[in-house]
């Protein structure tokens, strides 16, 4: 409901009394002289006992002052509840970062270790190249061995 719908709806209601006034049981008979006719007559603990008087002024005040007082606890619980969600939000932000770091580090650590691995292999490969061309040269200078020794056992 909106606030001026909740004012309006306020204004037509009349201001109750800030006393109650007692009520009394009336002995009413019907037209005809009947007094039965609302029911048999209350009898020892049925009939009604005046009811006391109230101050409406005063339930209305401790009303106020209680609504004021949880409204003031709510609101202290409020600021306990921004305190803790602030304090988890601040771990959580640490925890990201510390986490981004412990990524970046793990990916250098394997970047560094890819890195070590390619110019083992490089060396490696490296040495075979020389092996192969070692072997070529011998096999080459074998070859020119063989065909002069041919030519000068012939």
């Amino acid at each position: 409901m909106s606030g001026s719908a909740a004012d309006a709806s306020r204004d037509s209601i009349p201001e109750s009394p800030s006393v109650t006034p007692t009520p009394t049981l009336q002995n009413e008979q019907a037209p005809n002289g009947d007094k039965s006719s609302r029911g048999p007559e209350p009898t020892g603990k049925d009939i009604m006992r005046p009811l006391e008087t109230r101050d409406w002024a005063e339930i209305r005040a401790k009303h106020e002052a209680l609504l004021r007082e949880h409204t003031e606890r709510v609101a202290g619980l409020d600021k306990k509840f921004d305190t803790f969600v602030n304090t988890i939000k601040a771990y959580l932000a640490v925890l990201h970062e510390q986490d981004i770091q412990k990524a970046k580090e793990r990916f250098e650590a394997r970047l560094n270790y890819v890195q070590d691995q390619e110019e083992e292999y490089e060396e490696t490969r490296e040495q075979g190249s020389k092996v192969l061309e070692e072997f070529e040269r011998v096999f080459e200078m074998m070859s020119q061995f063989l065909e002069t020794a041919k030519y000068q056992g012939a």
